[in-house]
């Protein structure tokens, strides 16, 4: 198996699997999120976006709602005993928790991470704070996709969070150390 894809919502799950048959691919598709914990979590659901759908927080008051079962990146590839090649992370502010739970395989592996960074998202999940922890433990840099040119230190993550200010979002190349 060469793709493994995690995706919590049931309607989502549905239409990922028939598009994987009409279009020959070969995924090992998990219902599941991602997060720190092995847990039970509420996921939001965007009336109008199948993909801004979010783990519930202050942000998404109003929604219809379904429990979702949240995993962790390490217990995951447990279960995968190959090289990692590349890891998308797209999780409407729950990326740092995402990372969090990634600790073991950081330790462990580098690959490349590229990851969705809106700072409104992840402020209002809670999330920023493990983020931010997590670019100083694992990470040296990143590469915004707005400024392909320019290695960023991750000290400059808040200045690029300010630039980003009224839920504007980028996604960023991750740097190991």
């Amino acid at each position: 198996m060469d793709v493994i894809a995690f995706e919590p919502n049931r309607e989502n799950c549905r239409v990922f699997t028939i598009n994987c048959i009409l279009n020959d691919c070969e995924v090992d598709l998990r219902q599941t999120g991602l997060g720190r914990a092995a847990e039970t979590a509420v996921l939001a659901l965007s009336p109008d976006n199948m993909g801004n759908h979010r783990i519930w927080n202050s942000g998404v008051e109003n929604r219809k709602t379904e429990n979702v079962r949240i995993s962790t990146f390490d217990w995951e590839m447990k279960r995968n005993r190959g090289d990692i090649g590349y890891v998308w992370i797209d999780v409407e502010g729950y990326e740092g928790y995402v990372l969090e739970g990634m600790r073991k395989t950081l330790d462990r592996k580098k690959f490349p991470i590229w990851m969705e960074f809106c700072p409104q998202m992840l402020e209002e999940s809670g999330s920023m704070p493990v983020l931010r922890d997590m670019l100083h433990c694992y990470f040296r840099g990143y590469i915004d996709r707005h400024n392909i040119k320019r290695v960023c230190p991750v000290d400059e993550i808040d200045t690029l969070a300010e630039s980003l200010k009224g839920g504007n979002a980028t996604d960023l190349f991750l740097i190991r150390r």
